[in-house]
């Protein structure tokens, strides 16, 4: 079956007969019509003459197949311009549009997904900071950070059914249906050490031997660790709007950057937060109450919830509505009493009577505080309360017990999700039989060289003999010597020679591409090795 676009047109009319029934009737063709999509992702890959004729022929069909056609353009606009002709680009109609970064994805869907008090699984720092790495100065791909959070999910998971209590909704029933191996699998957990340390001596012994008393104890826990959950991403947005947007922005634009901070360390007692309260002080009074208007907005949409928290969240909301009220009647001038009362010290200093005298009261003076204005009191008040509410909802997760089972810090899996390139490289070239698991490249040792194997394996297996530079003479002889060991000097193999010295010299040119030698300056005929140890 031949594909072309009388067939693409075939199948489009056998797909919309409706279409195709109201042929006579162009107004209702042309708005009933479906448009064909094509999505050519890299533009810059594809021939010019190629993309150029494929064009061409849209257009000729384009009164019979309605074809959109989508490019992907990586580099430049001018790109498009420099590859289509006039005669060809005339037959588009082009619109441009662009799409956001992948960094900007993965912000929505951290915010939007995995930050939120419905996740019942969270990363902790370690892996986290992992995980962000990888994405930033790796790959940039949004879908290879959600496979690596997958499969992080998976490594939690797989500790045991006390993993799953996370995503319990009726934690009671099933801690209730533990056995005693499962409580065990609870007691393994790093913060239960903490709790038994915390106890007293009978409770400790309940704790390690009665069943029963560790399940209650562990509902306990559990509830606790979900209320802190159900504020702490509230508040971690909260905190988002606050330090928004100040000078050098000391704890970063986005809130995985806070929340990194805030699962690793009690970010309220962090240089990084000290230093944007401080600027916050110097906030002017619309830019302020704009921050807190915004924050007293989100509690009041949490507090229409159902979080088990919103008695506390009222109560704080109220509050904070009381200050801004005061702050938004506030006057920023300093009042008349003050003012009476500097200019009183002006004439004290002024009636001095010895220059001895005077330097006393100018110090004095100066450690003493300025009059502050009824607004600058207000703000502080206001500032000390909203960082109170901050060190309420934010202390960090590991202070709580059994956090394990709700954050997974296990960094162990670097090593499954990081692949390491050179050590595979390495041993599908020294050992082909690995990867290709033929019987012709099975060795008897690891230095035996059969000529069964790639050429490059065996290029790669003799340039671990060499030194730092390698005679590409010496190195002919000793493929030849593998590949063909009956090969002798007279003419009728000049042309098996020929073939050898071709896949020789294929095989280095492959090895120069991955980086293991590079062609040498200093002599014509040699080549310099760039790695060791194999």
């Amino acid at each position: 079956m031949q594909l072309n676009f009388s067939t693409l047109q075939a199948w489009y009319e056998r797909e919309h007969d409706t279409i195709k029934q109201t042929k006579s009737n162009k107004f209702l063709r042309k708005h009933q019509q479906k448009v064909l999509v094509v999505i050519l992702p890299d533009l810059e890959s594809f021939n010019e003459k190629v993309f150029q004729e494929f064009l061409l022929i849209c257009s000729s069909y384009i009164n019979i197949l309605p074809f959109v056609l989508v490019f992907g353009i990586a580099t430049s606009l001018s790109i498009l311009h420099k590859t289509l002709p006039y005669h060809v680009s005339s037959k588009v109609n082009i619109q441009y549009f662009n799409s956001q970064s992948s960094t900007v994805y993965l912000n929505n869907i951290l915010e939007n997904v995995f930050f939120t008090s419905d996740s019942p699984f969270h990363l902790g720092p370690k892996v986290f900071n992992l995980l962000m790495d990888v994405f930033l100065f790796y790959d940039l791909s949004v879908t290879g950070f959600i496979r690596k959070y997958k499969y992080a999910m998976l490594e939690h998971f797989s500790y045991g059914s006390a993993m799953t209590l996370c995503s319990k909704k009726n934690v009671n029933d099933a801690i209730t249906k533990f056995n005693h191996k499962d409580c065990e699998n609870v007691r393994r957990l790093l913060s239960f050490r903490k709790l038994v340390e915390n106890e007293s001596n009978m409770n400790k012994i309940k704790l390690l031997t009665d069943d029963n008393y560790f399940k209650s104890i562990l509902q306990e826990e559990i509830c606790k660790i979900r209320q802190y959950l159900n504020t702490f991403h509230l508040f971690l947005k909260c905190l988002k709007i606050l330090v928004a947007n100040l000078p050098k922005n000391p704890m970063g634009t986005q809130i995985r950057e806070l929340y990194s901070k805030a699962v690793g360390n009690d970010i309220t007692k962090s240089e990084d937060y000290k230093t944007c309260i401080q600027l916050l002080r110097f906030q002017s009074k619309k830019g302020l109450e704009d921050r807190i208007s915004k924050i007293a907005e989100l509690i009041q949409d949490e507090c229409k919830s159902n979080n088990p928290n919103k008695d506390a969240l009222k109560k704080d909301l109220n509050t904070l509505y009381d200050y801004l009220e005061e702050i938004e009647g506030c006057d920023k001038h300093i009042s008349e009493t003050d003012i009476l009362v500097e200019e009183v010290e002006k004439v004290n200093i002024d009636n001095t009577k010895n220059r001895r005298q005077f330097k006393e009261m100018l110090h004095k003076r100066t450690q003493k505080p300025k009059p502050s204005s009824e607004y600058e009191v207000t703000k502080e008040k206001l500032l000390k309360f909203v960082s109170s509410l901050f060190e309420k909802y934010l202390y960090c997760p590991t202070s709580l017990y059994f956090h394990e089972i709700f954050f997974f810090d296990d960094v162990s899996i670097e090593s499954h999700i990081i692949g390491s390139h050179r050590a595979a490289i390495h041993t599908a070239l020294n050992n082909p039989c690995h990867y290709l698991q033929c019987d012709c490249c099975k060795k008897q040792n690891e230095a035996s060289i059969l000529k069964t194997m790639p050429d490059i394996c065996i290029i790669y297996k003799l340039h671990l003999e060499y030194g730092k530079m390698i005679n590409l003479y010496d190195w002919l002889q000793a493929f030849i010597s593998i590949v063909n060991p009956n090969t002798e000097d007279d003419e009728e193999n000049d042309e098996t020679n020929s073939l050898l010295q071709a896949r020789f010299t294929l095989a280095v040119a492959e090895l120069e591409f991955l980086g293991f030698i590079k062609s040498s300056k200093r002599k014509v005929d040699h080549v310099q090795r760039l790695t060791w140890g194999g």
